[in-house]
C-alpha cells in the first residue's frame, strides 16, 4: 500500500505541532503501536483512542486521537502515522513534579494553597499538566477576589532538573485590597439613592468600615446586592425593572474601585385577577383560599414565592411531594395591571420508601430514628419532615443535619429521604477560673457528655467554688427511658450558701437527691413529677437576723424533708443555648412536708420575637409565691432574693427586698416578681454573633415577706428599676454574662454593683 503523510496544524500554544499521517481513504486498523511511554500505562492511551482494533478510521478521527492524547495532560509532545495499517502512535511523556512552591502568599496558609493543587492533582510525583497550570493560576484568583484583592500577579518559574523532573514555583504579588471609593445608582426615581444603597452589603467606605469591613469590593457580595435591589423593587409593584449596566473602575493600581449602577425602575403594577389552575376538584377550594393576594394589591415577588411555598407545604402535609406549581403573568402595560395566574399540578400521592441516615459514627442511629416524626412506609407528610429536622437539630448533638429526598427508579410514588449528620463533640471537660463581682473568685470544674457513649443519655459531674457559694451536683439524664418517650432526671447535690455577706452571721449547709420525670403531652408541652429528699444545717457565728433566728427556733438547726413537685411546660424556643424565636411556658407546684411544710408555686414565661431576620427582642417574667401550711412560718431558708445578673442587674447580688431592721442583712421573702426585657444588638460576623451577644436591657423586680408586716422586724425595698448594656459569651466553661446598670428609681440606701460579672447564668 502507497503511503503518504499529511501534517495536521493543532492551535494548541503551549505545545509542539503534533504530525498525524493517514491513507486517503478510510482504513482498517489492524495493531496499534505506542512508542515513547516510559511512566504512563499504556492502557491510559488505549481508553483515550476513538477507535480499536479491526475497526474503520478516518482522518478526522486521527485528528482527534491526538487532542485527546494531549487532554490527559502527560504528554509534551504527541504525533500518529499510519503504515501498513498500523496505527503507530508516538509521544513524550511530560516530566514528573518534583517539588511546588509558593512564594509571597500571605492572605492563605500554606495548607489551604496545598488544597487548590490537591484539587487538581498538581502534587509531587505527578506529571507537569500545562493545562492544570492555567486552571490553578485561575483558580488563585478566585480565590483572592473573593477576598477582594484583584490586583494580584502570578508567574511560573519552571526548573528542569532532568528529563524526569521539574520544580514549579508559584511567585504571587499580592496587591492591596480594592476598596470602595464610591457606589452611586443611576436612574433611579422613584426611590432615593440613600433608601437604596441601605439594601447593599457593600458600601463606600466610612468611619464605621474598619469593624464592618463593607468597603471591600467583593464582585459576588455586589451580585448579591443587585439581586436584592432587584427583589426589592419587584416587591413594591416594578415587575419589569431591570439592571441595565454596572461599571467598575479601578484605580491604576486596583487600590479603590468607583461602582456605577445604571437601572430601569419601569412602570408600578398593581394586581388586576388572581386565576387558579388546579387538576383537583376537591382541593380546589382549599389551594385557592391559601392565596391571600387581593385584587387592587401592589405587585410583589415575595408574596407570589410565598404563596407558592405555602401551597407547597399544605399539598406536603397531604401526601403531594411532588406537586408542580408555577405562575405566570399577564401584563397590561397601557394600564400597569397585571393578572397572576398559579397553577398547581398536585401529582401522585407520595409514600416514604427507606430512611437512610450517614454521618454519625457515634451516635447511635436509633438515637437519630426516635426522633423523626416521619416513619418509613407512610404517607410523605412535610409538617412531620419539618418537626423531625427541628428535633435532630435541638438534640445538640450535630454541627449540620441535612435532609435530602430521592425519586426511586420505576415509581412515581416512593421517595427516600437520606439524613446526612455531621457529629461534634458531646463531652466536656472543663477547669476554669474566673471572677463574679458578688462571688468574687470562681473556681469551677466539670465533666460532662451529652451523648453519653452516643446512646443520647448525658451524665454531669460540676463542682463550683467561691467565696459566697460551694456546690457539687452530680446528675444523670435518660431522655428515653425503657425506651419511652420519658425524660428521667436523677441527682445528687450538695451546697454550702454564704448568702448573707452583710455581718457573715451564718452559714447554710444543704444536701439533696431525688429524681425527676417529664412525660410530653405534644411535641412541644409536658408534663413533670419528681420528688427529693432534703437535709439543711445552719450553722450561726454571730447573731443571727429576726427572720433566722426564728426559724431556728420553730425548725431547729437541723432540718429534714421531703419535695414533691408537678410541673407542666411548653417550650417552642429554636435553641435552649442562644434562641432566636419561640416562647417558653411553665407552671410548677413545690410540696414539701416533714420538718419543713411549704408550698410553692413557680410561674414563668419568655418569648423570643426575631424581626428583619438579625434584630431579637426578649421578654422574661417570673412569679414565685411561697406559703406554709401548719403553725410554722415559711421556712426563711428557702426565701427567693433579687439583684445581680438574672433579676435586676445594677444592684448587688440579693440586695433587692427586704432587710432586717437590726442587722441590715437583706433576708429575701416567699413572694417574688421579676421582669426583665432585652434587645440583641446583631454582629455582622454570622460565626461570631452564635457565641456572642451584646444586648440593651430593662429590668424590675420586688420580693415580697409577710414578716413586715406580721412581726415589724424588717425592712421593705418596694419595686426597683434598672437599665443598661451586656453581653452573653458562650465561653468553653459556660453562659458568661457581663452587664453595666444603672438603677432608675435609685434610694440612698440602695447597695448598687453597676459592673456585675457572672459565669453558668442565661437570660
Amino acid at each position: 500500500m502507497s503511503l503518504f503523510r499529511v501534517n495536521i496544524l493543532l492551535a494548541f500554544a503551549a505545545f509542539l505541532f503534533p504530525v498525524v499521517s493517514y491513507t486517503s481513504s478510510d482504513f482498517v486498523v489492524q495493531d496499534i503501536y505506542i512508542d515513547g511511554i516510559n511512566k504512563v500505562d499504556r492502557s491510559v492511551i488505549i481508553e483515550k483512542l476513538p477507535f480499536k482494533i479491526g475497526e474503520k478510521i478516518s482522518e478526522q478521527e486521527l485528528s482527534r486521537t491526538v487532542n485527546n492524547l494531549y487532554d490527559i495532560g502527560f504528554f509534551d509532545d504527541v504525533s500518529i502515522k499510519i503504515e501498513n495499517d498500523i496505527a503507530i502512535i508516538s509521544v513524550k511523556e511530560m516530566p514528573l513534579l518534583h517539588s511546588v512552591e509558593f512564594h509571597g502568599v500571605n492572605n492563605f496558609s500554606k495548607e489551604y494553597m496545598l488544597n487548590i493543587l490537591n484539587k487538581f492533582n498538581f502534587i509531587e510525583g505527578s506529571f507537569l499538566n500545562l493545562n492544570s497550570l492555567n486552571k490553578i493560576k485561575n483558580e488563585i484568583k478566585l480565590n483572592y477576589s473573593a477576598k477582594g484583592i484583584h490586583g494580584i500577579e502570578i508567574s511560573v518559574d519552571k526548573k528542569i532538573l532532568s528529563n524526569e523532573l521539574v520544580d514549579i514555583s508559584f511567585n504571587i504579588d499580592e496587591g492591596p485590597i480594592s476598596k470602595i471609593r464610591s457606589i452611586h445608582i443611576k436612574g433611579n426615581k422613584i426611590f432615593s439613592e440613600k433608601s437604596l444603597l441601605k439594601l447593599f452589603k457593600s458600601n463606600s467606605t466610612n468611619l464605621f468600615s474598619w469593624y464592618k469591613k463593607n468597603d471591600v469590593f467583593i464582585s459576588d457580595i455586589l451580585e448579591s446586592d443587585l439581586d436584592r435591589l432587584r427583589v426589592f423593587y419587584m416587591n413594591n409593584g416594578y415587575a419589569d425593572f431591570k439592571v441595565q449596566d454596572q461599571k467598575i473602575n479601578f484605580s491604576y493600581n486596583k487600590d479603590m474601585v468607583d461602582i456605577l449602577i445604571s437601572i430601569d425602575e419601569g412602570s408600578l403594577y398593581k394586581i388586576n385577577d388572581i386565576k387558579l389552575l388546579c387538576n383537583s376538584c376537591e382541593l380546589y377550594k382549599k389551594v385557592f383560599d391559601i392565596i391571600k393576594i387581593k385584587n387592587g394589591d401592589i405587585y410583589s415577588i415575595s408574596n407570589i414565592n410565598n404563596t407558592i411555598l405555602s401551597i407547597r407545604e399544605y399539598l406536603g402535609n397531604f401526601g403531594f411531594a411532588l406537586a408542580d406549581i408555577n405562575f405566570f403573568i399577564e401584563t397590561k402595560e397601557a394600564e400597569s395591571l397585571i393578572d397572576i395566574i398559579f397553577s398547581v399540578d398536585i401529582g401522585d400521592t407520595v409514600y416514604i420508601n427507606k430512611i437512610n441516615i450517614t454521618g454519625n459514627s457515634y451516635t447511635h442511629d436509633k438515637v437519630i430514628r426516635r426522633e423523626l416524626r416521619q416513619l418509613e412506609s407512610s404517607i410523605y407528610n412535610h409538617q412531620k419532615i419539618k418537626l423531625s429536622k427541628e428535633k435532630l437539630d435541638r438534640l445538640g448533638f450535630f454541627n449540620k443535619v441535612v435532609m435530602e429526598f430521592n425519586s426511586c427508579p420505576d415509581s412515581n410514588d416512593l421517595v427516600d429521604i437520606n439524613i446526612d449528620v455531621e457529629e461534634k463533640p458531646t463531652g466536656i471537660f472543663n477547669i476554669g477560673f474566673g471572677y463574679g463581682s458578688s462571688d468574687k473568685t470562681v473556681f469551677s470544674a466539670m465533666v460532662s457528655d451529652e451523648n453519653l457513649f452516643g446512646n443520647g443519655s448525658e451524665l454531669t459531674l460540676q463542682l463550683n467554688r467561691s467565696k459566697a457559694n460551694s456546690s457539687a451536683t452530680i446528675s444523670y439524664t435518660d431522655p428515653y427511658f425503657l425506651d419511652k418517650k420519658i425524660k428521667s432526671t436523677i441527682m445528687l447535690d450538695y451546697k454550702i450558701n454564704n448568702q448573707h455577706e452583710v455581718g457573715n452571721n451564718c452559714k447554710i449547709k444543704s444536701f439533696k437527691q431525688g429524681f425527676n420525670l417529664e412525660i410530653p403531652i405534644s411535641e412541644s408541652s409536658a408534663l413533670s413529677f419528681g420528688s427529693s429528699i432534703e437535709q439543711n444545717n445552719i450553722i450561726s457565728f454571730n447573731k443571727l437576723s429576726s427572720v433566722y433566728n426564728r426559724f431556728v427556733n420553730q425548725y431547729g438547726c437541723n432540718t429534714k424533708s421531703i419535695n414533691i413537685n408537678l410541673g407542666i411546660s411548653d417550650d417552642t424556643r429554636d435553641s435552649n443555648v442562644f434562641p432566636r424565636v419561640g416562647s417558653f411556658k411553665g407552671a410548677k407546684l413545690d410540696f414539701s412536708f416533714m420538718d419543713m411544710k411549704y408550698f410553692l408555686i413557680t410561674a414563668n414565661y419568655q418569648r423570643y420575637l426575631l424581626f428583619a431576620d438579625k434584630y431579637i427582642v426578649s421578654i422574661n417574667g417570673l412569679i414565685d409565691y411561697g406559703i406554709s401550711y401548719g403553725s410554722k412560718d415559711y421556712p426563711s431558708i428557702k426565701n427567693m432574693y433579687a439583684g445581680g445578673i438574672g433579676s435586676v442587674r445594677g444592684y448587688r447580688n440579693s440586695s433587692v427586698g427586704p432587710r432586717d431592721f437590726f442587722t441590715g442583712e437583706y433576708i429575701g421573702g416567699s413572694k417574688r416578681i421579676l421582669a426583665n426585657a432585652q434587645f440583641y444588638i446583631p454582629l455582622p460576623n454570622e460565626s461570631v454573633d452564635k457565641t456572642l451577644r451584646p444586648f440593651l436591657f430593662i429590668d424590675s423586680g420586688r420580693v415580697f415577706n409577710e414578716s413586715i408586716k406580721k412581726y415589724n422586724d424588717s425592712i421593705d425595698c418596694g419595686w426597683r428599676y434598672s437599665a443598661g448594656l451586656g453581653v452573653s459569651w458562650k465561653s468553653p466553661v459556660g453562659i458568661m454574662q457581663i452587664s453595666y446598670g444603672v438603677p432608675l428609681n435609685r434610694h440612698i440606701d440602695d447597695d448598687i454593683q453597676n459592673l456585675q460579672i457572672q459565669l453558668g447564668t442565661n437570660f
